[in-house]
């Protein structure tokens, strides 16, 4: 991954990691992820909701991202989720994860 992109600055909402312009991707193009700890998106259902006064990305009923009262940069996120195709979203180290992405 060789590009890092941000949704809101100077203290971003929303993060993610791209390839040369590509979204990262599972084992079958850029080598392994056995050791993934990823959560699935099922882009199918993937919607913004304003829940509590805080716009979230969800699916189903699993709650994915919060942006709080950012309902613009929510918009942002979810397009950009449905653009590269996320849809799995990963941590290192849980429950407090050093390190987030999202990969196909």
């Amino acid at each position: 991954m060789n590009q890092s992109c941000f949704v809101g600055r100077p203290d971003p909402s929303f993060s993610y990691l791209l390839i040369s312009g590509l979204p990262p991707a599972g084992p079958y193009r850029y080598g392994p992820f056995e050791t993934d700890d990823c959560v699935f998106i099922n882009l199918e259902t993937l919607e913004l909701k304003n829940i509590g006064n805080s716009w979230k990305i969800v699916t189903g009923s699993q709650l994915l991202f919060d942006f709080g009262n950012k309902e613009s940069e929510a918009r942002q996120a979810l397009a950009i989720i449905k653009k590269y195709s996320f849809n799995n979203s990963c941590f290192v180290g849980r429950p407090a994860p050093s390190f987030k992405y999202l990969r196909k």
